[in-house]
């Protein structure tokens, strides 16, 4: 029987492996020279650069071309685009549902964070305690966030409906007659009150992290001192998680200023533009109206104002840190 024999591998000739040889003596001489430090920080930049490379390409690159965008033309209707400057930023602060899509995106972020932030200690205290099914209080607690925004925002449509919904028929019993998705004020408060209800046990499970890295000690000492409760969480809880708090705040506020899928599900910016929010704007004006330059303008007025609440929001927490 004739067995195929296997020609042994070539061997690498000497010019590449003194090449590969000549490199490895340089790059061991190179971090021979470099003290332990610089060898780490080398290291780093290495690992770093890769993810570094491909932030850049996700993030300042659309931010870029989006910028340049909006000093433009630009416009599904038209083959050329034309560099206009300013005229965009122009026409859309003369424009007035913009200034009150502009207007009602600050109020929904603001609002929405300072119920969150209430309701959200509230929620953590309670699920702080010790009482039985705790795990299963935290699990229940923890479905609305779990909930897609879209599917949140279709249940409160239905929830709010004129005519059928849960909300105004139970109003209804009592004599309250309103019309939560026909009234700009209404619909207002109805677009706040669900994007909460979603968001609240979010915020909960954060600041219930910040409360079980509060000692037990600081607990025994209260109650030794004769505190009751509500001054023990006064004097002792508040100080210990207030940074938290608002770094909490920073965040929710910025996240939600981007907020754009519970006014899609919910009202559309409706009635007429009373619930028109920033993005969901920019959205129509890009995807419907075809008007990217406008679009990107109105993006890029969304950043200025998320920078500017970003500022004062990082000054107000130096100021607090310094306080405590």
């Amino acid at each position: 029987m004739n067995l195929a024999r296997t020609a042994p591998p070539a061997a690498a000739p000497e010019g590449a492996e003194r090449r590969r040889s000549d490199l490895r003596w340089a790059v061991a001489r190179l971090l021979g020279r470099l003290s332990l430090p610089r060898r780490v920080w080398l290291v780093a930049a290495i690992l770093i650069v890769p993810a570094l490379g491909l932030r850049l390409f996700t993030s300042v690159y659309p931010f870029l071309a989006t910028a340049w965008t909006s000093l433009t033309d630009e416009s599904g209707y038209r083959a050329e685009t034309t560099f206009i400057g300013l005229a965009n930023y122009t026409a859309l602060l003369d424009d007035r549902v913009v200034r009150q899509a502009l207007l009602f995106t600050v109020v929904f972020a603001g609002v929405s964070t300072v119920l969150e932030l209430v309701l959200g200690f509230a929620l953590a205290l309670l699920l702080n305690a010790a009482f039985k099914l705790r795990g299963l209080a935290r699990a229940v607690a923890l479905i609305p966030w779990a909930i897609p925004a879209i599917v949140s925002a279709l249940g409160f449509r239905f929830i709010f409906a004129d005519g059928f919904g849960m909300v105004p028929h139970l109003l209804g019993t009592v004599g309250l007659e309103v019309d939560w998705l026909t009234h700009p004020i209404a619909a207002k408060a109805a677009v706040i009150i669900a994007n909460v209800w979603r968001t609240v046990p979010f915020v909960a499970f954060v600041i219930l992290a910040g409360l079980q890295g509060v000692p037990q000690e600081l607990y025994q000492a209260a109650k030794v001192d004769g505190a009751g409760w509500f001054r023990t969480i006064r004097s002792v809880v508040v100080p210990l998680v207030t940074p938290l708090v608002i770094t909490m705040g920073i965040f929710m506020v910025i996240f939600q200023l981007g907020t754009f899928d519970t006014v899609l599900g919910m009202t559309g910016g409706g009635p007429g533009t009373a619930t028109q929010v920033a993005p969901y704007l920019a959205y129509q004006e890009a995807f419907i109206g075809l008007e990217h330059g406008r679009a990107s303008g109105i993006a890029m007025l969304l950043f200025l104002i998320v920078l500017g609440v970003g500022v004062a929001a990082l000054r107000l927490f130096r100021r607090t840190e310094v306080q405590l």
